[in-house]
């Protein structure tokens, strides 16, 4: 347990020791997010497909830019510029495949497990077993609320707990062109599972608060609607700006305790010398 809270300890410490980096890194990208999420939210009420298309990929483009901006500041000493992040064409593209395909390997799998789980409850359900702990009947709205906060942060655990395992091409591709398998990566973090299941329990807490206290506050502040106000999208965008730049910090500490890449970097080296 103690490790898993020193793997977080140390990337919230490299955010912020290299705070000017990271700024450099987050807010070109982040201010077009928040351009296109007020843009998009506004337009919500004439919502057509191609406007929510050109937000998912402006979002794709923003957790790309900054996850291999960090990696390669970290991973390579690879400072950013002045105002944005200096990436090669080819190592974002690299990393997006490799986040997409990541991604999308672990998002089926969890719905698999999801649907088998919800299928047995349904079963279960109709026995009437739950009837002998939870009378359904007398829950409150707070109660509800609570249940699905750890509903959400579950789910937010088990995709990040995946991510942390099977990611580790994700900083190799970003920093030195490599590829690692997704058993590959699973062998290579094998040593630290238990670490990263804490680990994740505590990135999965950070993110569902950072995601929903903002709706809560102006919620309560009288002010929330049905398509977030420009302030809301803000504060909710600098939150998830956050969130995506820890999560590259934390996957910079899996792969720095779990693959070897000292012979990476030397490569690297060489190529920049040849």
């Amino acid at each position: 347990m103690t490790i898993g809270f020193e793997i977080l300890i140390a990337a919230i410490t490299d955010v912020f020791a290299n705070w000017r980096q990271a700024l450099r890194i987050l807010i070109a990208p982040l201010a077009v997010l928040i351009a296109v999420s007020v843009w998009a939210n506004q337009t919500a009420h004439s919502f057509q497909i191609w406007v929510g298309l050109i937000a998912v990929l402006v979002d794709f483009f923003f957790l790309t830019v900054v996850a291999v901006g960090w990696h390669r500041f970290i991973l390579l000493e690879e400072n950013p510029g002045a105002l944005t992040p200096r990436l090669p064409v080819k190592a974002m593209f690299a990393y997006f495949i490799s986040w997409f395909a990541v991604t999308i390997i672990i998002a089926l799998s969890l719905t698999a497990i999801g649907a088998v789980l919800f299928f047995g409850y349904k079963l279960l359900e109709k026995t009437g077993i739950f009837d002998r702990f939870v009378d359904f009947s007398t829950m409150v709205p707070e109660s509800i609320l609570v249940g699905a906060f750890f509903f959400v942060f579950t789910g937010v655990w088990a995709l990040t707990y995946a991510l942390f395992r099977l990611g580790m091409r994700l900083p190799a591709r970003a920093a030195f062109g490599k590829s690692i398998g997704l058993d590959a990566s699973r062998v290579l973090t094998k040593p630290i599972a238990g670490a990263l299941a804490v680990t994740s329990a505590l990135i999965a807490g950070i993110t569902v608060l950072v995601a929903y206290v903002p709706e809560l506050f102006f919620e309560g502040s009288g002010i929330f609607v049905a398509v977030p106000t420009p302030a809301q999208t803000i504060t909710e965008n600098i939150g998830y700006g956050v969130t995506v730049l820890l999560g590259a910090a934390v996957l910079n500490e899996v792969f720095r305790r779990s693959v070897p890449h000292d012979e990476l970097a030397r490569e690297v080296d060489e190529q920049r010398e040849s």
